[in-house]
């Protein structure tokens, strides 16, 4: 009975992560495609700088 119990729980844990892995990439991620902050550099725009 007590494997039972054990596997429940951690089956409804995977269950939750997934589906607070989806909810947190329709939510967060997928809106951010743009990065406008950091020290990101677009490599076409540096080589053109010094051309």
């Amino acid at each position: 009975m007590g494997h039972k119990i054990y596997r429940i729980c951690l089956l409804s844990v995977v269950i939750l992560a997934i589906v607070g892995g989806i909810f947190y990439y329709l939510n967060y991620v997928r809106d951010r495609s743009d990065i406008t902050e950091g020290t990101l550099v677009n490599s076409r725009e540096f080589w053109d700088a010094y051309l």
